[in-house]
């Protein structure tokens, strides 16, 4: 309040009253104070609560807070005795209102053993004892707060196998909230992969298989149909999704563990199953259980289906870059080049306009074929002419869509890319308007037979016209920046 000679007492305005607090350095008294009330709860709770408003209201208070080790200080009493079951809940909302304001420094902190070790004890108890939606809510905060810490580069996380018997038989349900703990864990296998303490106990803990069995199609993987609890048709989608898109990252890292449970097929079982339910192939069926986000009608579950294609082509392809013999003979033994050759030009084929993902779709697959057929003449044999015939069609396609942002210029380079691996086959050789000269590829027979005719400095001759529309020249230019 203050006075005013002619209206009296007056409300000070909300602005005022939060500098005013920020300049008394309240945050990080009421912080300091903590560790007296270890044992008086009752006044525990409304500190915590006030800490939790300032922290919320403005970035000098975080800045005070993190100053006074704010991160590690509500970490270390997160855990002690609680009647009211609120300390853990009001201690991880201040660490999400660090987070948002000051997410370096706070993640710096964060990563200490001193913190690390206090956040595991709270989400083991919140996994073990939490069954109110409240509760599952607050366990998924800590686990995405652990995600936080796994990003950092200075993290503590030490990985090793629990023992607990209590942890090895734990069973979830079939909520929401488990759904989104499961997804978070699968994110959380991927920035663990970086250790390759992780990656051994992903091989002891048989991690491939569960990411395989999660990425197999619907018909394969639901069993269930009674009336016993189990994930929805859309639920089991999104866990697949998050599957695939873990494999793209730990598949490459445990190539033996992917081999021993014969990934290329599983993927490709799944390739398969997209292909025989989108209509985009011309023999799916619209009528297929509700894919997840996709509604009830067939546009949805054609986008979803799109969706799964491109995850499904995605973990392939990383697969296949890596140049691993046996795991690409494995790959073209169940008959995949001309598969995805049928797959390119089906797609092609489609009355559809391209978008992103069918434009990444087709660039993949190229890149995939590239990488088996690039050192082994037997499987550009089997490209065969009709991979020769895709190569051309998308070479014709030409650059009008080069910039469109859609992708098309990926998807040039990885047919040029794709021709480039096979031309050495015999089927390759005689691509129409091919170069005569290898030391001058973009001269043409009519410019070879044209009688040489002096043009002013100032004019461009129709050679020179020529070259600015020549598509082969465009290509050499796109790897003359590529090489700079």
């Amino acid at each position: 309040m203050f006075f005013n000679l002619q209206s009296g007492l007056q409300p000070t305005s909300p602005g005022y009253r939060l500098q005013l607090l920020e300049r008394s350095a309240l945050a990080p008294t009421l912080l300091l104070s903590m560790a007296a009330l270890e044992h008086q709860p009752a006044v525990k709770l409304p500190l915590l609560q006030t800490l939790q408003l300032l922290s919320s209201s403005s970035d000098m208070n975080c800045a005070l807070i993190l100053n006074a080790r704010g991160a590690e200080t509500t970490c270390a009493h997160m855990n002690e005795p609680d009647p009211s079951g609120q300390v853990l809940l009001r201690s991880t909302e201040i660490l999400w209102n660090l987070l948002e304001r000051g997410s370096e420094e706070v993640t710096a902190q964060l990563s200490r053993m001193e913190c690390v070790i206090p956040l595991k004890e709270a989400f083991l108890h919140q996994l073990m004892t939490g069954s109110r939606p409240c509760d599952l809510q607050l366990r998924n905060d800590l686990l995405v707060i652990t995600t936080l810490i796994a990003e950092s580069p200075s993290c503590l996380l030490i990985v090793m196998k629990s023992f607990s018997p209590l942890v090895r038989n734990l069973k979830l349900a079939y909520k929401h909230e488990d759904l989104k703990m499961k997804k978070l864990l699968l994110n959380l296998l991927v920035l663990m992969s970086k250790d390759s303490a992780a990656l051994q106990l992903y091989k002891e803990e048989r991690v491939m298989l569960a990411l395989l069995t999660l990425a197999k199609p619907p018909a394969a993987s639901s069993e269930r149909r009674s009336a016993s609890p189990h994930w929805s048709s859309g639920q089991r989608e999104e866990l697949q999704l998050q599957a695939l898109a873990t494999l793209c990252t730990v598949a490459p890292l445990m190539l033996d563990d992917y081999m021993t449970h014969q990934g290329n097929a599983c993927l490709l079982l799944l390739l398969d199953w997209c292909v025989a339910q989108d209509a985009f192939f011309g023999h799916g069926s619209q009528g297929g259980g509700g894919g997840g986000g996709g509604g009830g009608g067939g546009g949805g579950r054609r986008g979803s289906t799109k969706a799964q294609m491109r995850h499904c082509i995605r973990v392939l392809r990383s697969v296949t870059s890596l140049g691993e013999d046996a795991v690409n003979q494995d790959f073209c033994d169940q008959g995949t080049i001309s598969q995805f050759l049928g797959i390119l030009m089906q797609m092609e084929a489609s009355p559809d306009e391209e978008d992103v993902v069918s434009l990444e779709i087709k660039s993949d697959i190229q890149l995939i074929l590239s990488a088996l057929c690039e050192n082994d003449m037997h499987r550009k044999e089997l490209f065969g002419s009709e991979g020769v015939e895709m190569a051309i069609h998308f070479l014709k396609k030409g650059c009008d869509s080069f910039y469109s942002g859609f992708g098309h210029n990926k998807l040039i380079l990885s047919t040029v890319d794709c021709v480039r691996h096979l031309s050495r086959a015999s089927h390759c050789i005689s691509f129409p308007c091919g170069p005569e000269d290898p030391q001058r590829p973009v001269l043409m027979h009519q410019q070879q037979e044209d009688s040489l005719v002096s043009f002013p400095g100032s004019t461009s001759s129709a050679a020179v016209l020529e070259l600015t529309e020549n598509l082969r020249l465009k290509i050499y230019s796109i790897f003359c920046k590529l090489g700079e």
